[in-house]
């Protein structure tokens, strides 16, 4: 992230809520991570919009979970998911959520809406067995996810991965960097 970037976010950040800033490095990026609040949004979104969250569980005992924030358009978020099975050997949880990172009615957001509307969203997505309409309900969830994600969350691109401790991470992160981080934190 460039300083100027890094500086605006941060200045931004000040009138949003209190932060506490810490660097995961990537190879060549760097991600900067902000703590929200005492209640964390991860129990927020968890427990307000769970009934559209896709778990992929940890192998053996959990020992921690993040919730991600994804868009199939997202070529990080993609990258992301093929990383799942390595946070799960690992005791991670990963909850997946929708975000309609292309606008809520464009062209691109209706394939989410349509995978969100099976039983098995990924692998629909994954075998392109996607349904000719959209289950209303589920469109509707998603929408109103979207929107508290854009507005109460600032979220603006995917991945968005929440986690446990109040934090967030904006960006693609990769598996090792964010095992050690989740380690670490605790």
């Amino acid at each position: 992230m460039n300083r100027t970037k890094f500086a605006i976010t941060l200045m931004a950040s000040l009138f949003l809520s209190p932060i506490a800033i810490a660097d995961v490095t990537n190879g060549k990026n760097n991600h900067s991570i902000l703590q929200t609040t005492k209640t964390t949004a991860l129990e927020h979104v968890l427990s307000s919009f769970g009934d559209l969250a896709v778990q992929l569980p940890a192998d053996g005992k959990e020992q921690f979970s993040i919730v991600m924030l994804y868009d199939n358009q997202c070529k990080y978020c993609n990258e992301f998911l093929m990383s799942v099975p390595e946070l799960t050997a690992n005791g991670v949880t990963v909850y997946v959520m929708p975000f309609l990172n292309h606008g809520v009615y464009s062209p691109e957001s209706k394939t989410m809406y349509l995978a969100w509307s099976t039983k098995q969203p990924l692998m629909s997505l994954l075998k392109n067995q996607l349904p000719s309409q959209p289950d209303p309900h589920t469109a509707e969830r998603i929408f109103e996810f979207t929107k508290f994600a854009q507005n109460q969350l600032q979220v603006t691109k995917t991945p968005y991965i929440l986690l446990e401790n109040g934090e967030f991470i904006d960006g693609f992160v990769s598996p090792d960097n964010l095992i050690t981080y989740l380690k670490n934190a605790s």
